[in-house]
């Protein structure tokens, strides 16, 4: 129980996920949408006498005898505008090349016209390494993973990695459970990292494979089998990112196999309903700070 006298407040954030999950609800919740809070308890569908109290359980009830005032089963809130705490990562900008200049069958410039000075190129420096040449029909890996999960408990954690290639050319790789690692954020903030570092095996001829364009490769892993035990002891929203590892470079049997380091585009939201720690580290508290005022949504 929180006493809060006349004018004092409590305030706590609140990840929406925590109440409505990984459904459709979630799903379609969009920055600028407007969210009404609810505190309690439904409505009472029993028929009360006139001047009968609602029956318990209460969110607010006076501490006086006789009552000063009349017990609720719930407070509503005065809506808010809903900002989301992730920000995507900025767009690729890709430049196109000016067209080359036409020869022999170029019409001539007209009389009195300004010809453009062709665009300078820096040089660069004498004994510099000159820059590595990027293949950009090569393949293009990319690891994607479900943005919101659920568990019941953290036995239940379960995620689905997907490595695509999403490039104009076949990759040959190396790729196994083992290559997955998770960079694990959990609701107290504490950030731990989870895999079963897969360049301590070997690699075997037979488990090289060719990836095509378009064509994926998905592996479904159990977080705690991998991850610190005490890592989803508490119940709340987690945070988790993960990569892929491709370190074996088949030199060992003469094959051009892939090496690279790949990440999430994005972070995936768990929510996990139950723990053995409280979901509060500590007690709930009188709020001393100012009141947050959510900001107006703004219209273009």
């Amino acid at each position: 129980m929180l006493l809060l006298r006349p004018g004092e407040r409590y305030e706590e954030d609140i990840d929406p996920m925590l109440i409505c999950g990984a459904g459709k609800v979630m799903a379609g919740l969009r920055p600028g949408a407007l969210v009404y809070p609810h505190y309690g308890y439904a409505p009472s569908t029993a028929r009360l006498k006139k001047g009968a109290l609602p029956p318990p359980p209460y969110v607010v009830e006076s501490l006086s005898e006789p009552r000063d005032l009349v017990p609720l089963r719930s407070v509503d809130g005065d809506g808010g505008v809903y900002v989301s705490d992730y920000i995507p990562p900025p767009a690729a900008v890709v430049t196109a090349s000016a067209a080359p200049a036409l020869s022999g069958s170029a019409a001539p410039a007209a009389s009195g016209a300004v010809m453009p000075e062709p665009p300078v190129t820096a040089q660069p420096p004498a004994g510099a390494t000159p820059p590595a040449l990027v293949d950009g029909r090569g393949p293009r890996m990319v690891v994607r993973t479900s943005p919101l999960l659920d568990a019941s408990s953290a036995t239940e954690v379960t995620m689905t990695v997907t490595l695509s290639n999403e490039g104009q050319r076949s990759a040959l790789l190396h790729f196994r459970n083992d290559d997955v690692g998770f960079t694990v954020t959990t609701p107290s903030g504490e950030v731990m990292r989870c895999d079963r570092g897969g360049g301590q095996r070997g690699a075997v001829r037979d488990f090289f494979e060719t990836l095509g364009p378009g064509r994926r490769h998905a592996v479904t892993l159990r977080l705690y089998e991998i991850c610190p035990v005490a890592t989803f002891r508490q119940p709340g929203i987690y945070s988790i990112l993960a990569d892929v590892s491709l370190q074996q470079d088949g030199d060992t049997y003469n094959l051009p196999a892939t090496v690279a380091e790949v990440r999430a585009e994005a972070p995936s939201k768990l929510r996990v309903r139950t723990g053995r720690d409280p979901y509060h580290r500590s007690p709930p508290a009188v709020s001393s700070a100012a009141p947050t005022t959510p900001a107006a949504p703004v219209t273009p």
